[in-house]
């Protein structure tokens, strides 16, 4: 039994159809393994070849579509299906079978198509994706997700094991998995102020040191997102409508997911004073009004240290 997307990956590369446009392969079984025999391998291959030797004399190319169907599987490109496999195929190694690659709206044909899907998820073109070929391992840095041919598997992990990385033809499933690995090595930060401008400014210094944030305009929006979902790091306005950002933290600091979340308070006022006052009702420290790059990334690390490890893009 083998892999048979791993298969065609590797087939449509030697055959030299990847550099020829078809260079992508969307994964939507749910599954990173679909394992099939190599006599029912053996005898679609031919359809296979046949269909995407046709379709390269058209002007569009369409990725080549695995999608599980009860127990089956099928092939589908250029809109025809060209394999069904009912009932033989065994499913291993458990993925998510819809990503946000559907709302993204277009395949990932090139690594420029695929550095706009890692700025579209991520939010920001922190991670730098390149080809192995044009990035020495001594230049590459921690924000970069190396491209390799499916070829140099072997290579790329015995030369750079610790690399992240993907190969070439692009496998939708692989590059999620990156890309849901990256996402749980950022920093999650929810901002509120009610000042458009300043929550503006705030939002875009913590998307170039690299957080994921979560940006809301009131006291209340706060408190409801705070109530939810957990955040690394809480950055409230103090004096905000309806509530202010030290009483949304009294609430959060005895139930809710952000117990032990870093809770910062943003404000004019800063005085020893002020601070025993924000203290007793959870806040963990003060930034002074306006917020600075160097001011933000020292406060955050300082008080992130003793929650988890983490690094935070250089400034």
């Amino acid at each position: 039994m083998l892999n048979i997307i791993d298969v065609v990956r590797c087939f449509i590369h030697h055959q030299g159809y990847s550099q020829r446009g078809i260079s992508f392969i969307h994964n939507r079984t749910g599954f990173a393994q679909c394992l099939v025999s190599e006599e029912r391998i053996n005898a679609v291959s031919p359809v296979i070849d046949q269909a995407i030797k046709a379709a390269l004399q058209e002007p569009v190319l369409l990725p080549i579509i695995f999608i599980k169907e009860r127990s089956g599987l099928k092939i589908w490109f250029n809109d025809s299906c060209l394999a069904n496999f009912a009932g033989e195929v065994s499913y291993l190694s458990p993925c998510l079978a819809k990503t946000e690659l559907l709302r993204f709206g277009r395949p990932l044909h090139s690594i420029e198509d695929v550095q706009a899907y890692s700025e579209y998820r991520m939010g920001d073109a922190r991670w730098q994706w390149r080809w192995s070929r044009d990035c020495a391992t001594s230049n590459s840095t921690n924000s970069t997700v190396m491209v390799y041919p499916i070829d140099e598997i072997e290579s790329s992990l015995d030369s750079n094991p610790h690399s992240k990385k993907v190969f070439f033809p692009f496998l939708s499933s692989e590059i999620d998995a990156v890309l849901n690995s990256l996402r749980k090595d950022q920093v999650s930060v929810l901002i509120a102020d009610d000042s458009p401008s300043s929550l503006g400014v705030t939002a875009a210094i913590l998307q170039s040191l690299g957080a994921n944030v979560c940006t809301a305009k009131d006291g209340l929006e706060a408190l409801s997102y705070a109530m939810t979902k957990h955040f690394d790091v809480l950055i409230l306005d103090e004096k905000m409508p309806q509530l202010y950002g030290s009483d949304v933290f009294e609430q959060i600091k005895v139930s809710g997911p952000n117990i032990n979340s870093a809770r910062l308070i943003l404000s004019g006022v800063t005085s020893p004073n002020a601070a025993t006052k924000m203290a007793k009702k959870g806040v963990d420290g003060l930034l002074c009004k306006p917020v600075t790059k160097t001011m933000l990334k020292s406060t955050m690390g300082s008080l992130m240290l003793k929650r988890k490890s983490f690094q935070l893009t250089p400034l």
